[in-house]
């Protein structure tokens, strides 16, 4: 009787099965939104290293119920809406779940997001839960979005899942009683910190940069556009990035004074806490679901991957709300961190060809100049690794979005990043210490407001010598699936490879094609 080998795809699903499993009901929720036939190859590619295997036809089953629930739980929670026309006047029931200044190259307002329940016009009446916002403008009397509202007024489809409602005007809003929500109390928290801020930091946009690594929320138009232009826009929107460096800030805070478990317990309050600041925004949810996962393993003596964290996020946020899918920040925030934990460590070995790594030995017995040019050497083969990663993955999406992508993303993205971290440390140290300690904590805005300032006039004045753009209009839907698929199936495979093979086996063939290459230049 032989035996059957695992391939690596089956080792590696089982290894993260959150991670598939999220990966299913994104497929079949997209299946939903676009009924493309590319989910349904993608998703039976998937299938395939379970099919070769002897008595897997249950967990295949499985899966099938699961790319049928993200399809179901999509079409029964946001279905496909279409208006008899492109304005509908009636009235509806509103329920806020955010509010935020927002700034249009003409004015200032306010935006209040959030759904309407059971819209009943002349034409028409929906009972669907409507995703729509609502702008109106600054004014002390504004409506408290701290309830529900009945609200008449007109409904205006401005694309498949996007509305917006306009309430007529000296209509009032009527409350609706047994009703709340938190996003007043979120918003009057944030305009506190902004407040809080500004009245430390003297330099404006220093304390607008700084506002929006704490709250989320950019209130500077020309800031937004200074780093969309450079590519580095993800910076501002809080992400696993943000909650990795607080958790580590805080941890090696608690656990000078406390036990692990009471350190884990902290934490996960306190991101709880920072989460509901914040609100439930596609990168915010996914990054709070992934870092309490670790810190809940981390209690109760679990191993819990990157990548099962992960998936675990995927799969809350994709039942939560299908519509979660169409955000940008979402699709980017997903794509980030899959491709830093799946081909990162693949391009490590690649940066190792151009920039060596040295054993600790060896690092101590150089000079002290050799040993700090070997430090940034060290920071510059990370940083490059990673900038590889992410642009692998991140390029056709936004070639596909945006038709365009900037070259000085390249650049800006080897630095900018670690920059940004220092920038988060400081000032999660100066409002740490800014009470207790109020001398040494305003010594730490002090420094955080040169660091910052002086990143921001790096972003104002970019080289004008790489100052290009690529731009493409060919790439399809299904291309860019149909690539993300392959990279990341290969990435999986030598991944699996290479934890089966011997490290120096691995250095020697990845070296061996490298003088491949260099040969056939020569040549």
């Amino acid at each position: 009787m032989t035996m059957v080998v695992p391939s690596p795809f089956l080792c590696f699903w089982e290894k993260h099965p959150a991670l598939l499993l999220g990966i299913i009901l994104l497929l079949g929720t997209a299946f939903s939104f676009h009924c493309d036939p590319i989910e349904l190859f993608t998703f039976f590619v998937l299938l395939i290293p379970f099919a070769k295997q002897p008595r897997q036809w249950k967990k295949m089953v499985f899966f099938l119920l699961v790319f049928a629930l993200g399809w179901g739980s999509a079409c029964y929670r946001a279905p496909l809406i279409q208006l008899n026309h492109p304005k509908m006047e009636g009235n509806a029931r509103f329920t806020i779940s955010s509010i935020k200044n927002y700034q249009s190259p003409f004015h200032r307002s306010l935006a209040y997001k959030g759904k309407l329940h059971g819209f009943h016009s002349q034409d028409k009446n929906l009972f669907t839960p409507i995703p729509c916002q609502i702008y109106l403008p600054f004014s002390t009397n504004r409506p408290k979005a701290n309830c529900d509202y009945e609200i008449n007024g007109t409904l205006v489809q401005k694309g498949p899942r996007q509305f917006v409602f306009k309430p007529k005007k000296n209509r009032p809003w009527t409350p609706i009683p047994s009703t709340s929500s938190l996003a007043e109390i979120r918003y009057k928290a944030k305009l506190a910190v902004h407040d809080y801020l500004k009245e430390h930091i003297k330099d404006r946009s220093a304390s607008t940069f700084l506002n929006a690594l704490a709250t989320g929320d950019v209130d500077e138009r020309t800031l937004s556009m200074e780093f969309s232009r450079l590519g580095i826009q993800h910076i501002l929107a809080i992400s696993g990035f943000h909650f990795a460096l607080i958790v580590l800030f805080l941890s090696i805070l608690f656990n000078l004074f406390l036990s692990p478990r009471i350190s884990s317990s902290l934490l996960i309050l306190l991101l709880s806490a920072y989460y509901l600041f914040l609100g439930d925004s596609p990168s915010v949810q996914r990054a709070w679901i992934a870092m309490s996962a670790f810190l809940v393993g981390k209690l109760f003596n679990l191993r819990i991957s990157a990548l099962n964290a992960l998936g675990l996020g995927l799969c809350f946020e994709v039942l939560i709300e299908p519509a979660v899918i169409s955000h940008l920040g979402f699709i980017l925030s997903f794509l980030c961190t899959l491709s830093i934990l799946l081909l990162y460590p693949l391009m490590q070995p690649i940066c190792k060809l151009l920039l060596p790594s040295r054993t600790f030995s060896t690092a101590k017995s150089m000079p002290h100049l050799d040993q700090w040019g070997y430090v940034i050497a060290a920071f510059i083969r990370n940083a490059l690794a990673v900038n590889i990663a992410v642009h692998l993955a991140c390029l056709p999406v936004l070639l596909f979005l945006f038709h365009r992508f900037p070259l000085l993303s390249l650049v800006y993205n080897l630095f900018f990043p670690f920059w940004v971290s220092i920038s988060l440390l400081l000032l999660c140290a100066a409002l740490l210490f800014a009470f207790p300690i109020p001398p040494l904590g305003q010594f730490l805005f002090a420094i955080n407001e040169h660091w910052t300032s002086f990143a921001l006039t790096i972003t104002s004045h970019p080289p004008a010598l790489i100052d290009f753009v690529i731009r493409s209009k060919s790439l399809t839907y299904g291309s860019v699936v149909l690539f993300l698929s392959a990279l990341f199936m290969a990435a999986i495979y030598f991944t699996e490879c290479k934890e089966s093979l011997p490290i120096a086996r691995w250095r020697f063939m990845l070296k061996k094609l490298w003088k491949q290459a260099q040969s056939s230049k020569s040549l």
